[in-house]
């Protein structure tokens, strides 16, 4: 497929930077970003799905942090009375 875009000169320099970063072509770069928006799952009300809102901050957190936060309480929980 040949796609045509007419993009404002600042874009177009942002997108030829990040892909000389890259180490692509303006093309190839933007063909990758095209394709990852299509293969990209969204969740139904409108949000990224729960892999790419993880992706965002992956890294942010060592391993030893994300255990101490997502640890399992080792106490036993309080009884509950229902009546």
């Amino acid at each position: 497929m040949t796609l045509i875009l007419d993009l404002q000169p600042d874009v177009e320099r942002e997108l030829a930077s990040k892909a000389e970063a890259s180490g692509l072509s303006l093309e190839a770069f933007a063909g990758r970003l095209l394709e990852e928006e299509a293969r990209r799952r969204v969740d139904p009300k409108g949000g990224p799905s729960l892999l790419e809102a993880s992706e965002m901050v992956r890294g942010l957190l060592t391993d030893e942090e994300v255990d101490t936060l997502f640890a399992r309480n080792k106490e036993p929980g309080r009884q509950v009375h229902f009546e």
